[in-house]
C-alpha cells in the first residue's frame, strides 16, 4: 500500500548526506536523457522566469538557465541546496531558495514556466492539489508548465506517476500540449489558458 502522507524530509536528508548525488542526475544515461527530453519538449526555445521547485543538486537548474532570463530554484534539503549552489555558482539570473513544495515561494507569481521533475509523487494527494493551484495561480496566462515523473514508484511515493499526469491534464486551467511516455518516465506539458 502506498503512504497516504507526503515522503518524510528525513528521508532525503538520509539520501543527500550519503551521496551528494543519490539518483546519479550527473552520471546516469537515464537522467541525461530525461533532461534531453524535457528540453526538447519545452515548446518556446526562450522564457522569462522559470521557477523548478526540488532542484536538488542543480543538474537540471544548468539547463534552464541557459534558456531563461531568470530561474528560481529552490530545495528543501540543505545539502542538496549547497550541492546546486556550488554548481550554479556565478551563472546570472538564478536564485536559490531553501524551500520546499507546497511553499509559495517554491513557485514565484509572474512566472512564464515551472518544472516540476521527479518530485510531484513524492506528495499526498491534497498536496499536489495545493500545488496544482500555486502553479495555476503563478503562471502568467500562456505560461507552460512541465511535469515529469519517473514510472517505477519509490516505496515513500503516495502517487504514481501517471495519477500525477491525470491531476494536470484533469484541471481546466491548463491546456495540454505535449504527453511523452516511454519504457522509463512521463512528460506532460501543459499551457495556462
Amino acid at each position: 500500500m502506498p503512504p497516504r502522507t507526503d515522503a518524510p524530509a528525513a528521508r532525503f536528508a538520509e539520501l543527500y548526506a550519503a551521496d551528494p548525488d543519490p539518483w546519479g542526475t550527473r552520471t546516469r544515461w537515464y537522467e541525461r536523457r530525461k533532461r534531453a527530453v524535457l528540453t526538447a519538449c519545452l515548446p518556446r526555445e526562450h522564457y522569462a522566469h522559470a521557477a523548478e521547485p526540488g532542484c536538488g543538486n542543480g543538474s537540471l537548474t544548468v539547463e534552464l538557465a541557459a534558456r531563461c532570463d531568470a530561474v528560481t530554484a529552490s530545495e528543501p534539503d540543505p545539502a542538496a541546496l549547497a550541492a546546486a549552489r556550488t554548481v550554479l555558482a556565478g551563472r546570472p539570473g538564478v536564485v536559490l531558495r531553501g524551500a520546499g513544495l507546497p511553499d509559495p515561494v517554491t513557485v514565484p507569481s509572474g512566472v512564464d514556466l515551472v518544472v516540476l521533475s521527479e518530485v510531484l509523487y513524492y506528495l499526498a494527494p491534497e498536496t499536489v492539489g495545493r500545488v496544482l493551484d500555486r502553479v495555476a495561480g503563478a503562471l502568467r496566462p500562456g505560461g507552460d508548465v512541465v511535469v515529469v515523473n519517473w514510472l517505477g514508484r519509490p516505496a515513500e511515493a503516495p502517487m504514481s506517476a501517471d495519477d500525477v499526469g491525470r491531476a494536470f491534464r484533469g484541471d481546466d486551467r491548463l491546456r495540454p500540449l505535449v504527453e511523452h511516455r516511454d519504457e522509463e518516465f512521463r512528460l506532460d506539458v501543459l499551457r495556462r489558458r
